[in-house]
Order: structure tokens, then C-alpha cells, then sequence
């Protein structure tokens, strides 16, 4: 090397730098519960323990209509990472609305990040914040009678500007604690963590 030049830089690693970019995009993690009608409801009902592929309690195995967890349970796989933004409750069109009504009345829902709970508040609160949606059916139907029917009743805790960092193998779990109710029908939602996902660039 002379006193007036400089080492040329090694070319970039194309496959390394390729395998560090990632696709982030608005997506979430959800989890499906289902209560039969009858017994009473459990004191405490542990969210995202069982990824896809695996047994659950009733002894079914869960499929994507279940839950989007996969890998290990109460985790994200590396290198997914996931900023949530809002905490939903989206309970089915089939639910009694008395049973949603009792429910969302009885429960506490909390957000544990390994032994830290990082979140709590009552289930009816996230029907306080939430925003109604409805879907229109039919419209611009030759009749030109659009009909509007509620798809499903989402129930949204929003955190606004302070956003939750949930990185990949890292024990995690929403549990809903209450005192148990007997439900007139079977009581089906889903428990979903709204926000940013990091998926890696196949």
C-alpha cells in the first residue's frame, strides 16, 4: 500500500446481508378460545401455549383456524418479531350476546412477558375503547337495498404510543382470570395481538 492509496473494501456478502433483511408489515398473533355451554367457565384461561400441529387440551389437534403460533408454544420463532399495538376480542356472530355480556363483565385479562406482567385491565374495558365494525352485504343489489350485519364484535384495548416489543423465544401469555359463569351457548373468540410483525425475506 502506497503512502497516497487506500485498500479497496471487500466486496459485500450478498447472502449474508440477505438473510438479515426482513418484511415488516401490519399483521398479529391470534388464539382461539372455546367455552362450552353448561360448565362453568375456568378461573383462568392461558392464551398461546399451543402452536399449530399439536394437541390441545380437548385433545383435538389445532389448525390455523385455532391459532397462527407455530413452533414451540407461549413463543415466537426466531427470527420473528412482533410490536404490538392493541390488544383484541373478537367474539363469533354465533355467541349468545347475554354469554359475551356476562363474560366480558366477569374477566381480567392480563399480558405476562416471561415472570413481568405488563399489561392488565378489566375485559369490558377493551369495550370501552374498541371500535364497532359491521360489514355491507348486498349492496348495489339490483333492489339497490344494502343490508348491514354485524360480522363478529370486536372488543379493542388500544396501547397507543406505548407499543409492546415481543422478541422470539421469549415466554409470553394473555391470561383471562374471573369468576366462572354457566353460558347459555357454547362461547367461541378469538384473543389477537394486533400490531408491526419482522417475518424473514424468503
Amino acid at each position: 500500500m502506497g503512502i497516497f492509496t487506500r485498500d479497496k473494501p471487500a466486496p459485500p456478502d450478498i447472502d449474508t446481508m440477505l438473510g438479515q433483511v426482513v418484511d415488516r408489515r401490519r399483521d398479529g398473533l391470534y388464539d382461539r378460545v372455546r367455552l362450552p355451554a353448561g360448565d362453568p367457565t375456568p378461573r383462568e384461561i392461558a392464551c398461546f401455549q399451543v402452536p399449530v400441529g399439536h394437541l390441545a387440551v380437548d385433545g383435538k389437534v389445532r389448525t390455523y383456524s385455532d391459532t397462527n403460533l407455530f413452533g414451540q408454544g407461549s413463543q415466537l420463532p426466531v427470527p420473528i418479531e412482533l410490536i404490538i399495538r392493541r390488544f383484541l376480542f373478537v367474539f363469533q356472530p354465533s355467541n349468545d350476546p347475554a354469554d359475551v355480556n356476562a363474560f366480558l363483565a366477569s374477566y381480567v385479562w392480563g399480558y405476562w412477558l416471561l415472570q413481568k406482567r405488563l399489561q392488565q385491565a378489566p375485559v369490558l374495558q377493551a369495550a370501552v375503547k374498541g371500535e364497532m365494525k359491521d360489514l355491507v352485504r348486498n349492496f348495489g343489489a339490483e333492489d339497490c337495498k344494502g343490508t348491514i350485519e354485524r360480522l363478529a364484535v370486536p372488543f379493542s384495548y388500544n396501547l397507543g404510543d406505548s407499543a409492546i416489543f415481543l422478541p422470539p423465544l421469549c415466554f409470553f401469555v394473555v391470561k383471562l382470570e374471573g369468576e366462572p359463569i354457566r353460558l347459555r351457548r357454547d362461547l367461541d373468540f378469538y384473543v389477537i395481538l394486533d400490531g408491526t410483525m419482522d417475518w424473514p425475506v424468503q
